[in-house]
């Protein structure tokens, strides 16, 4: 009897944590952008923030993600370099850059340098990722990013539509 009341325990949390998961990721299929997300119209594409970001400071693009601050919306783009990562915040209305800030991580070095070979390889720029994503789902891309993973291969681009967002995935070369 106490084996079928642990079973029946057991089987209960199990299915449990299975509902939870499948409505955590139903979730993040459809959420609505978080209030730090730009999701409004704004001037300046993410593209043509990475794009100036590039022109401001040497480096490799490989994040950039829109926020809205207490002076307005603004775009973050992350670029490697082989001595430093750097930030670059760009106001998302005139484009202005509006900070520059050089950060290293010693732990996570090894996988920026690893990032930095993968994405100059890549036959894609971050910015074209971005382009194509938006022209497959006929959305606006409010981020974008380089997969995590230890030998990464794919943009992974936020797309919002609809006040829905979704996730669009580019692998670095197409063909």
């Amino acid at each position: 009897m106490t084996n079928k009341v642990r079973i029946t325990a057991i089987a209960s949390i199990a299915m449990a944590l299975a509902l939870t998961g499948c409505a955590k990721s139903f979730q993040n299929e459809s959420a609505t952008p978080s209030n730090n997300q730009v999701s409004l119209n704004t001037e300046l594409s993410l593209a043509q923030a990475v794009e100036i970001a590039r022109k401001q400071v040497s480096g490799t693009p490989s994040e950039v993600v829109g926020k809205t601050t207490s002076s307005g919306p603004v775009y973050v783009v992350k670029l490697i370099s082989k001595s430093s990562t750097k930030r670059v915040t760009i106001d998302a209305n005139s484009g202005a850059v509006v900070s520059s800030k050089f950060k290293w991580n010693q732990q996570a070095k090894r996988q920026v340098i690893s990032q930095k070979k993968y994405i100059e390889r890549s036959k894609i720029t971050l910015e074209g990722a971005i382009g194509l994503a938006e022209q497959q789902s006929k959305g606006k891309a409010i981020s974008a990013t380089v997969d995590h993973a230890k030998y990464p291969r794919n943009y992974e681009i936020t797309i919002l539509k609809d006040l829905r967002t979704s996730t669009v995935t580019i692998p670095f070369s197409l063909e």
